[in-house]
């Protein structure tokens, strides 16, 4: 329950910041893609790693937003939602990397 309130402070501040549009690209290359998706996943990882309830190891914290990706692109894809919110994967590649600044807190 923790990390949905974390995810959804992590939405409205980021939509507040820029006026409600969170998929502007604001750079992109033939690797990544860093929107403000990107800003929201950051912010989500840092507050894992600083106000999570228990300690975490390294791994239980890369767990956290490994197997959200898993979840948000491989299984829900394909069963309930359909294709149409699978990220394609220079947006996942993104969201991987936001995990960085995070990792080192923990």
């Amino acid at each position: 329950m923790f990390i949905i309130y974390l995810y959804l402070y992590g939405i409205i501040g980021v939509c507040y910041m820029n006026g409600g549009v969170l998929d502007t690209k604001l750079y992109e290359n033939d690797y990544l893609i860093i929107d403000y998706w990107f800003f929201v996943h950051v912010f989500n990882n840092m507050c894992i790693a600083n106000f999570y309830p228990k300690k975490l190891s390294k791994l239980e914290f890369l767990m956290i937003p490994f197997v959200w990706e898993i979840i948000e692109n491989l299984i829900l894809p394909n069963t309930i939602c359909g294709s149409s919110i699978r990220e394609n994967w220079k947006d996942t590649f993104g969201d991987i990397l936001s995990i960085i600044p995070a990792y080192f807190i923990v």
